[in-house]
């Protein structure tokens, strides 16, 4: 609990919504292959200032949750029970962060291609309102039924590198991106199942175990710099798909499948696994009982000599959490737009979210938007976005959430990308891009 408030606190799928409207910048093809800026030439490097995002999110609580002010002053105190009260079943953290090394986009019409390199790490997390209650409150509560305990974890962190195109054809473009993955270091649950039934005796008590950790380049990490860019051990694809229409150059409706891919993971492979089942009967489970509840930490000790965990070294495979999204753009005047986003990503079932956005420009050199999103369950997402261009020079901010950045302990959510690109070459394209 208190590393998941350290989270709350300071932090922030990588759930872009507002770059999807940011028209003038080149990482808008990143949410869809099918969108591009007006420029003939664009182009990022890692230096002057690295461009790339950081996003965070955690559905179950806030920071503001779990430490909330005396009634007697303005201290506060801790109540992981209101936390809890928070939670839903199943409850997720999101921890995404990208290191746009090279990003280069060129139009030679009807075409628009792509190509660049990035550094990934993505951290998805599921835990449950059943293994925070029982870590606090004890099992008393749950005689007769089954906690579900299980932590689900995808950690890893690749490479990607990627080729893309886009074609342009009466009032219809598409786009595909391909990439390739290059696996660094992954730690992931393949299966998370673990159960305890507390029968209406109370002190029977059955746990159930089926998890596998599988973990790729962790024990006994190589000093190799060269893996980091390249590892034919550890290859992976995946590929963006995206479409839009331009509809009387007033509306545009636009469609995408973005990170729909596997990376293959066979370069210093553990795999850990625990599997069976064990049961307390009312003599045994007796000398853990204190009072109405039990006692966890001898339990635990018990759990882990009973259960222990069977090592091998068999490659695996991770998919990456494909994200979709679905939008509708409307030209207001020559200057300015609203849309409309529906967004979802795939970890551990789908998760939905809805933007609204508008955005005007200002004298050709300014362009701010402001968007509002619902998404990880909190309606509190205000965003903004700024690009300003000055000749070739293009610098930008976009953040989804205004409120997380300036006040981390009231949200769930935080995130941002910022960065400076080169564009050169404007050529006239229809009303709305």
């Amino acid at each position: 609990m208190l590393f998941i408030v350290c989270l709350a606190k300071v932090g922030t799928a990588q759930q872009e919504l507002s770059l999807h409207f940011v028209r003038d910048v080149q990482q808008i093809n990143f949410t869809n292959p099918a969108l591009f800026p007006e420029e003939k030439i664009n182009f990022s490097l890692l230096l002057p200032i690295p461009g790339g995002v950081f996003n965070f999110a955690n559905t179950g609580f806030t920071y503001n949750d779990v430490f909330v002010p005396r009634d007697q002053d303005d201290s506060l105190t801790l109540d992981i029970d209101n936390a809890i009260s928070k939670m839903r079943d199943n409850n997720f953290i999101y921890m995404h962060f990208d290191l746009d090394l090279l990003t280069v986009g060129f139009k030679i019409k009807p075409l628009y291609f792509t190509l660049g390199a990035t550094q990934k790490f993505a951290f998805n997390f599921k835990y449950t309102n059943d293994f925070f209650d029982l870590l606090w409150n004890g099992n008393g509560a749950f005689v007769g039924d089954t906690m579900q305990l299980g932590l689900a974890v995808n950690a890893a962190t690749y490479m990607q590198y990627y080729l893309g195109v886009g074609y342009e054809f009466d009032a219809f473009t598409v786009g595909a991106k391909f990439k390739y993955l290059n696996g660094i270091a992954d730690f992931s649950t393949q299966s998370s199942d673990i159960g305890l039934a507390t029968s209406s005796n109370f002190y029977e008590l059955t746990f159930t175990s089926d998890y596998i950790i599988n973990t790729s380049g962790l024990v006994n990490p190589s000093l190799d710099v060269g893996k980091i860019f390249y590892n034919e051990q550890n290859p992976g694809y995946a590929i963006d798909l995206g479409a839009t229409y331009n509809l009387n150059n007033k509306y545009l409706f636009a469609a995408s499948v973005i990170d729909w891919g596997v990376i293959n993971w066979k370069d210093n492979v553990e795999n850990y696994r625990s599997d069976g089942t064990i049961s307390f009967d009312g003599i045994s489970v007796s000398s853990f009982v204190q009072s109405d509840t039990i006692n966890l930490d001898a339990i635990f000790d018990t759990l882990a000599a009973e259960f222990g965990f069977d090592t091998t070294n068999v490659s695996y495979k991770t998919k990456l959490t494909p994200q979709i999204y679905i939008s509708g753009r409307m030209k207001l005047d020559s200057l300015s737009t609203v849309g409309l986003l529906l967004y979802g990503f795939g970890f551990d079932g789908l998760h939905p979210a809805v933007t609204v956005a508008i955005d005007r420009k200002i004298w050709k050199v300014f362009t701010p938007g402001l968007t509002w999103s619902y998404k990880n369950r909190s309606a509190l997402n205000f965003g903004f976005s700024a690009v300003l261009n000055g000749g070739p020079f293009q610098m930008y901010f976009i953040g989804d959430n205004l409120i997380g950045m300036f006040y981390p302990r009231r949200s769930k959510n935080i995130a941002m990308r910022f960065g400076i690109n080169w564009a050169f070459g404007k050529v006239k394209t229809q009303d709305i891009p």
